[in-house]
């Protein structure tokens, strides 16, 4: 019940695990495990009642204890040939802002644009939602600090297509105004309209 009602359309969030964090699913699984035998127990004693059970006790035990043992198996070979730097994902407190916040301040490299902090970056900008970003107007500073640097020696995703993103999601319904500045705002703007005119000669 708890994982259909998970699924449910008021909680949208929940259908996919890093929404939330792998703690919600762990207890899941855990009480998948648990309540089985529970269920089954109670099935049993409802359908014996009636003499509706069509097969054996014995064998609905069976099979039950054996999917059990090839599911904890399986965990264990999972985490087992784990590097244990990773297996605390699988069970830890650990949201999508958080994870999105620690690839913001840790990771160096995009498959995107390349290496570098500033690369990983701007990557992030593009493929997470807005709501996701780190907190503390951290994208907006970022922008902020380089932008003008960026203007002068562009680095490789400085291009039009990331230009005229950056300029949509800052600007954005969302309640986010921009990037902290308004001389950084008003450049994002006008290299928005330049890609935007250039787009629009080249088709």
């Amino acid at each position: 019940m708890i994982l259909l009602s998970s699924l449910a359309a008021p909680c949208p969030l929940l259908r996919f695990p890093g929404m939330l964090g792998p703690s919600l699913f762990v207890v899941i699984i855990a009480y998948g495990l648990v309540v089985n035998p529970l269920m089954l127990i109670k099935g049993i004693s409802l359908l014996d009642e009636k003499g509706l059970v069509g097969l054996p006790v014995s064998m609905l035990w069976t099979v039950l204890v054996v999917a059990t043992l090839v599911a904890v198996l399986g965990l264990a070979l999972m985490f087992g040939f784990m590097k244990p730097k990773y297996r605390s994902t699988f069970y830890k407190h650990h949201t999508i802002r958080q994870y999105v916040e620690e690839l913001w301040e840790e990771r160096t490299w995009s498959s995107r644009y390349g290496p570098g902090k500033d690369c990983s970056r701007a990557d992030i900008v593009e493929s997470v939602a807005t709501w996701t970003w780190p907190l503390g107007n951290k994208v907006g500073l970022w922008m902020n600090e380089n932008w003008a640097e960026w203007e002068e020696k562009p680095p490789t995703f400085f291009i039009d297509g990331w230009i005229a993103n950056v300029a949509r999601l800052t600007k954005g319904d969302d309640g986010r105004t921009g990037s902290g500045d308004a001389e950084t705002d008003s450049r994002i703007m006008l290299a928005r309209g330049a890609s935007e005119g250039q787009f629009a000669l080249e088709g």
